[in-house]
């Protein structure tokens, strides 16, 4: 075998014109292949770490209240968070909300999104590395949103602050809507200025996630969506997101009230009765109200009906707790007529659904643990009228499923709060189908190129053949075997393939240094979303690459086994009577 390298390498080197021309074109097509599967890798790199972090997270719990998707919270339920993350392979859980709104500076206004950042998480040091790649500041500081001192510090890019105007230290305004529905205005003050690593970062304010709760008239105890990252997230995201939802399955919900008449009251609890037109069916047929069930009524026990001297017909005020700024939460509610509950529940009253969910969208001081019991001895009879805690929405396989899941959510079909686990591939589907296609697209290109390589090499090696006949033949009257015949050409094409392989890789090194240090303007160019600040980046992977090298000789001895053959066929005889 060592006889027949050296040979294959002499003969190399005899054929100086055809090895080199030969070999150009096997490294012109290893360096696209290389090239090409770098710049995939780095799109794909790009969009799963710095975009579908940022849009989705990897697994994400999507929260809305009473089927408005722009209002995230869950009243009460922040220990859910620290229950996620014991998760196996979850690396942290973020708070986070995206709030649109619009912005008013010096010279214009603009619309943007809200961005609540979590500043206590613990980050390692990666992720802290990767957030300042992220959010490279050209003025103040990502820690400045933490200042006491300011009201609501925050941070924008800084195309935005020239667009409205401003500068840091300046005041501008923002218009959003809260939690509860309500149109706020929030002045901030501008206390850092980034540049976006991509268009895509362009839109986003950020403030601290501590103040916009307190902007959003929500508190710490609230949940608003949440974000899952991951170890190893393109294998483990759908199992997490499988066990996140099994997490998440809700109990039926109760809440202490306090009913009142102008002369006395009673201290109880509540549970929400469903008021769509089958469960309205049923009410009436299961509890025979005294007068026909309307929204924002409310049955109350037997017992409790007589304590009060209520009739159906008289109303009540129901006090459910207190707001955020400390007032009484009162309701005023028709009394439907009464009911007898079941043993365990016997203090519980039956509200209107759509009334009883909007006063659980305010915290109460109560604890509700006996009323859950209560609600769950009153299921027994109730069965499926009772309102849960919030309504836990299927898994959906694809991006459209996605927006037709939130067009439903929108259109107020359920009146519990709303409860989504989605991964990345759901929500960036579209965004995996564009790295998908590049693959595709690559693959193809490849193929074409070889195709057209590969056909030189087998001409190239006909011609070779026919030329090396009598030496062939010369060879085979010293004793070389047939066998050894079609080695030695396998092992010429194998190591010519293998040295221009090697040097196209070289090259592709080079012309990919060559690229990533061009800039692109950012601002209006929507493919700015597969780079990084401006430039173009590319991830070529070791075991990749190796892959690729070994395509390229793999293919280039598949196209000379034939013409090797065909040399090994000729006997001694025949080749040394061969003449041009």
């Amino acid at each position: 075998m060592k006889i027949l390298l050296l040979f294959a390498f002499r003969n190399i080197l005899r054929q100086k014109r055809r090895a080199i021309l030969l070999g150009t074109a096997m490294a012109l097509g290893t360096c696209f292949l290389v090239l090409a599967g770098s710049f995939v890798s780095g799109i794909s790199q790009t969009l799963f770490d710095r975009v579908m972090v940022f849009v989705a997270g990897h697994v994400s719990v999507i929260v809305g209240d009473r089927g408005y998707q722009y209002r995230p919270a869950l009243r009460g339920e922040a220990s859910l968070r620290d229950g996620l993350a014991k998760l196996p392979h979850v690396e942290h859980v973020q708070e986070t909300m995206g709030i649109i709104c619009r912005m008013v500076g010096e010279k214009k206004g603009d619309n943007g999104i809200l961005i609540g950042v979590d500043l206590n998480q613990k980050l390692s040091a990666k992720e802290l590395a990767d957030n300042r790649d992220n959010f490279p500041m050209v003025a103040g500081s990502f820690n400045d949103l933490s200042r006491p001192d300011l009201d609501v510090p925050a941070i924008l890019s800084r195309s935005k602050a020239q667009f409205l105007g401003v500068k840091p230290g300046d005041l501008f305004a923002v218009r959003f809507q809260d939690s509860r529905g309500r149109q706020q205005v929030a002045h901030l003050d501008l206390v850092g200025i980034f540049e976006p690593a991509n268009s895509f970062m362009d839109a986003p304010l950020f403030v601290s996630m501590a103040r916009l709760k307190t902007m959003m008239d929500m508190d710490s105890t609230d949940l608003p969506y949440l974000y899952l990252t991951l170890e190893d997230a393109q294998h483990n995201a759908r199992a997490i997101a499988d066990s996140v939802r099994r997490m998440l399955a809700p109990r039926l919900a109760a809440l202490p009230v306090r009913i009142a008449t102008s002369t006395t009251f009673l201290d109880g609890f509540a549970a929400g009765l469903k008021t769509d037109s089958a469960s309205r069916v049923r009410v009436d047929r299961q509890l025979e109200p005294a007068i026909g069930w309307k929204p924002g009524r409310v049955l109350l026990p037997l017992d409790l009906a007589r304590a009060l001297s209520v009739r159906p017909g008289d109303t009540v005020e129901i006090s459910s707790g207190f707001s955020h700024a400390g007032d009484t939460v009162l309701d005023r509610a028709e009394v439907a007529g009464t009911w007898s509950p079941p043993s365990g529940s016997a203090g519980l009253a039956l509200w209107d659904e759509d009334a009883f969910q909007g006063a659980r969208s305010f915290r109460s001081h109560l604890s509700g643990d006996t009323g859950i019991g209560q609600v769950q001895a009153a299921a027994k009879t109730l069965d499926t009228l009772l309102s849960p805690e919030w309504t836990l929405l299927p898994r959906t396989p694809t991006t459209d499923d996605v927006r037709d899941q939130m067009r439903q959510v929108g259109e107020r079909d359920w009146k519990s709060p709303v409860v989504a686990v989605r991964t990345m591939y759901e929500t960036g589907e579209m965004i995996l189908k564009l790295a998908a296609a590049l693959n595709i697209i690559t693959l193809v290109a490849v193929l074409v190129l070889f195709l057209v390589v590969l056909t030189g090499v087998v001409n190239t090696l006909r011609m070779t053949v026919r030329e090396r006949t009598r030496e062939i033949g010369t060879l085979r009257s010293l004793g070389m075997q047939a066998s050894q015949v079609r080695v030695l050409f396998l092992l010429e094409t194998g190591m010519l393939a293998l040295l221009s392989a090697l040097a196209g890789v070289v090259g592709a090194g080079l012309v990919m240094y060559g690229l990533s240090q061009l800039s692109f303007r950012i601002q209006g160019n929507p493919l700015s979303i597969l780079m990084v600040r401006g430039h173009l980046v590319f991830v070529p992977g070791i075991l990749s690459t190796l892959g690729q090298i070994l395509m390229v000789v793999g293919m280039a001895v598949l196209a000379a086994w034939g013409p090797s053959a065909a040399a090994a066929r000729l006997s001694p005889a025949d080749a040394l009577r061969h003449h041009e």
